[in-house]
């Protein structure tokens, strides 16, 4: 990564001409983290198990790029963790499952 961005630099720097503001966005979920990790701890849960399990992940995710992509566009952000909290309540109320916060 830093390889990369240092590339990135010398070649905005070296072209001789006046820097232009560069912007880097990353898809932090799914490329950075790795959000199959939950899997083992959805499947604890007793009221998701392993059957319920990808079909709840799956949709969670879903969900929560949605909601996402729907609040910007609409200009109605909110920080991902709220996204990400109200995909994951859309998806245990789908698949009748409880989680707790502890």
């Amino acid at each position: 990564m830093s390889r990369f961005l240092n590339t990135i630099t010398r070649s905005l720097s070296t072209n001789g001409h006046k820097s232009t503001p560069l912007t880097l966005a990353f898809d932090m979920y799914g490329t950075v983290f790795d959000v199959s990790g939950l899997r083992a701890m959805l499947q604890s849960v007793s009221s998701i198990g392993k059957e319920k399990e990808p079909h709840l992940n799956s949709l969670w995710r879903s969900k929560q790029l949605e909601y996402t992509f729907r609040r910007a566009t609409m200009n109605q952000y909110l920080p991902m963790s709220c996204c990400t909290r109200d995909a994951l309540d859309y998806s245990c109320n789908v698949f009748k499952a409880q989680v707790s916060e502890s």
